[in-house]
């Protein structure tokens, strides 16, 4: 904060426009930069004066520069950790270059973590998104996390990066024709016990998912790592709002191989666990009504699901968050399947499902 200050933020660009040739000049000015955005103060005084142009030029002109490569990527990707600064990364060429970097210096680990740590930044705004699908960003990240397997920071953004991607339904395509949906599952099987890897590999697969193909690609790949996800992290809610979604767009009624697959991994008891566990979460809840929606689909989910206690699970949340739209939208879904099973249309009506939809309709 004190060297933005005192005007080391305005001197540091001025020299990387005024030696723009000078490789070591850039190479540490970039380094410069991407200690000082670590600051949100920084970042928007970093943007102002210059310094997103500064950066990719530096990328753009030393591409054979492994440390101009890696350390640009990450100014980049800390630069864009502020909306405005990355819109004005996008328009540099950020996207291109960070691709570019990445396959120069394929073998690189650190250029490789750095890249899709960028990647995953830049791709949060939309316009990036679809810059980095057209410049190669998913075989990219893909490769990365293919070439990179046992380095969980490679794993763990690169995961985040295809989140973001995925947001993309084009990229979405390219992602899966590429390998996303193995490689995602490979990281989190490998990294089991990174809670970091969990967690983001368990948002890759939601949105992977959305795309019809690649959730049978990621069934096919065993996908239900998610559910031994939700087992080991059991206390943390993030896998667990990830791994429940991951479920229900696994689960969906069009793919029902996914749903029994999901049932013998104990998706089930995961899901019941979970809301369980984080009663007062109200996003988990919400999401976990709609995994057993999702499950409730197939009989013997149903069943399973009701002998795992969630009748009673799904109209505790009910109660409990009585003016959170989404909770009661996906529970009273959730009963409606649930209660296709006789035994199941019991046990809800013990737990007060019955009151509890009356009261969500009103």
């Amino acid at each position: 904060v004190k060297l933005g200050a005192a005007g080391a933020i305005d001197a540091v660009v001025a020299a990387m426009q005024a030696y723009a040739s000078d490789v070591k000049i850039q190479r540490y000015s970039t380094w410069a930069v991407s200690t000082l955005a670590g600051n949100e103060e920084n970042r928007i005084k970093l943007g102002a004066a210059g310094a997103c142009d500064a950066v990719v030029a530096a990328m753009q002109a030393h591409i054979s520069d492994d440390n101009v490569q890696q350390i640009g990527a990450w100014a980049v990707a800390t630069l864009a950790n502020n909306e405005e600064n990355s819109a004005k990364l996008g328009a540099a060429g950020a996207c291109t270059a960070v691709v570019a970097a990445m396959k120069a210096h394929a073998s690189d680990v650190d250029m490789q973590h750095y890249g899709v740590a960028a990647i995953g930044n830049l791709a949060i705004n939309e316009d990036n998104s679809a810059k980095l699908g057209a410049a190669g960003a998913s075989d990219a990240v893909v490769g990365a996390m293919k070439a990179h397997t046992s380095d969980g920071n490679v794993q763990h953004f690169g995961a985040w990066a295809l989140i973001n991607l995925a947001e993309n339904a084009e990229n979405s395509a390219k992602l899966g024709a590429a390998g996303a949906c193995d490689v995602v599952v490979t990281a989190m099987k490998a990294h089991a016990s990174d809670v970091n890897v969990q967690h983001y590999g368990a948002g890759a697969v939601v949105n992977l998912a959305e795309n019809a193909e690649n959730s049978a690609k990621l069934g096919t790949a065993g996908a239900c790592a998610v559910v031994s996800a939700m087992k080991a992290h059991a206390s943390d809610i993030n896998v667990q709002q990830g791994g429940a979604q991951a479920v229900a767009n696994l689960a969906d009624s069009e793919d029902a191989e996914n749903s029994a697959l999901l049932g013998a991994a104990g998706a089930c008891d995961a899901a019941v666990t979970a809301m369980k566990v984080h009663a007062t979460g109200g996003d988990l809840q919400h999401y976990g009504a709609h995994a057993v929606a999702k499950l409730a689909n197939n009989a013997e989910n149903s069943a399973m699901l009701g002998a795992a206690g969630t009748c009673s699970a799904v109209v505790a949340a009910m109660k409990a968050h009585a003016f959170n739209i989404d909770v009661q939208h996906y529970c009273s879904w959730a009963i409606a399947g649930l209660a296709q099973n006789t035994d199941n249309r019991i046990a809800l009506l013990a737990a007060g499902a019955l009151p509890a939809v009356v009261v969500a309709m009103r």
